[in-house]
């Protein structure tokens, strides 16, 4: 997701993050962070609860009232691909501090009964999603 060398799966790569990390993302684009998603989670649009506004109406339990559209990815655990249409985890272009930052990223999820706007550490190679959010000139938000 950070598009960086392989290596950093396994060892620590903090120092090569940038505020608007672009990582996968097309051009213009950059990786969701924590920021990001709290500020859709406490938008003025959450009606229900923020999973529920934030999660699609399509088979995911949501109203999608923010307009975010979280759909279940499902997600890597034990080994095995599982949870496909109940669930979605996904990483922030950000290494745990509180965990070993080689193996440990951040992470949010949401599952059809509920979620957590905690950040969590999550091993990096338990191929969670990300999410791209469209960069725009700041000067433009003041």
């Amino acid at each position: 997701m950070m598009a960086f060398n392989d290596s950093c799966n396994t060892k620590s790569c903090a120092h090569l993050i940038q505020e608007d990390h672009q990582g996968i993302c097309p051009k213009g684009w950059r990786l969701m962070t924590y920021a990001d998603y709290k500020f859709v989670a406490q938008s003025e649009n959450v009606i229900h609860n923020s999973y529920e506004d934030m999660r699609t109406q399509n088979g995911f339990n949501g109203y999608n009232a923010t307009g975010f559209s979280i759909v279940p990815a499902g997600y890597i655990w034990m080994n095995a691909f599982t949870r496909i249409r109940e669930g979605v985890y996904w990483h922030y272009p950000a290494e745990s501090v509180k965990f070993d930052a080689k193996e440990y990223s951040k992470s949010g999820r949401t599952n059809t009964s509920g979620g957590d706007l905690n950040v969590q550490n999550t091993k990096k190679t338990y191929g969670f999603t990300v999410r791209c959010a469209k960069v725009t000139n700041k000067a433009e938000n003041n």
